[in-house]
């Protein structure tokens, strides 16, 4: 028997331990970027070792991405849970 919408809505809700976890982490991140934006402001320095400071930004920007992602990911989530609320409303 097809999952109803419903079942879909009462899973979401729901969460196995592993989303929750990975949901913990998530609000982690946010609660940083939104307790210091500046960290997240783009700031190029290339200066004394070219290499290290190379690696440096390199590991601070991907950081800002995964971040980023993070975001978009909470608010995908959100948005699909909405929909299927409306959906079984």
């Amino acid at each position: 028997m097809p999952k109803t919408t419903k079942d879909e809505f009462r899973t979401l809700l729901c969460e196995p331990k592993e989303r929750r976890r990975k949901q913990k982490n998530q609000i982690s991140i946010i609660k940083q970027f939104c307790e210091d934006p500046l960290r997240f402001i783009l700031q190029p320095e290339l200066t004394a070792d070219p290499g290290k400071k190379i690696e440096e930004r390199k590991r601070e920007l991907e950081y800002r991405r995964d971040v980023l992602r993070t975001l978009v990911e909470v608010m995908e989530n959100e948005l699909k849970l909405l929909s299927r609320a409306l959906v079984s409303s």
